[in-house]
């Protein structure tokens, strides 16, 4: 090893010492923090969010009271128990969507409101199915998906503020009120 090497090397071997004696006064200083209350407490906060992490918790506290009633939606397991729909479309034959009365139609798609699955039924079998189950359609000037949210976080909101019956009840009113299917 030449001087220059070994100079280097002393000038390395030094500056890591010293990083050394800073690190073991911090984290001398660490564990003093760690021994207080306020940073106990702390550290037990910090864990915890760090669980959070895990699941679909993270970051909650940042949703909105709506962003939170969408998440507990998704979330939980819900069963077609009211049998509740929202008219989507009618189809002809062809799969090329048409008016609802059209001498053209075929089928008519709805959606479920409770478990958001979707339920097709020929022309012929329409009728009965839309007497049989609570339908509401979309007013003709909004945009179906976002009527169908707006009327399932009203319809979840109330169900968890007053139970299934007045969200049913309200189910029926928007059933009335929005009938107009062409």
């Amino acid at each position: 090893m030449n001087e220059t090497d070994l100079k280097n090397l002393k000038k390395e071997y030094h500056s890591l010492l010293k990083i050394k004696e800073e690190n073991l006064k911090l984290a001398e200083r660490k564990k003093q923090l760690e021994e207080t209350i306020e940073v106990k407490e702390y550290l037990n906060l910090l864990k915890i969010f760090n669980d959070y992490e895990d699941y679909s918790f993270h970051k909650v506290e940042e949703l909105s009271d709506n962003e939170i009633l969408l998440k507990a939606i998704s979330n939980a397991k819900i069963t077609n128990v009211a049998k509740i729909y929202v008219y989507l479309r009618t189809k002809n034959i062809l799969s090329y969507i048409v008016n609802y009365n059209s001498k053209d139609a075929y089928s008519s798609t709805y959606i479920s409101l409770e478990d958001h699955c979707t339920v097709s039924k020929k022309i012929n079998e329409r009728k009965n199915f839309e007497r049989n189950n609570i339908v509401i359609f979309a007013p003709k000037n909004k945009e179906t998906y976002s009527f169908l949210q707006k009327i399932k976080e009203e319809y979840f909101k109330i169900a968890i503020e007053e139970g299934n019956a007045s969200a049913k009840k309200y189910a029926l009113e928007m059933s009335e009120k929005y009938k107009n299917k062409d």
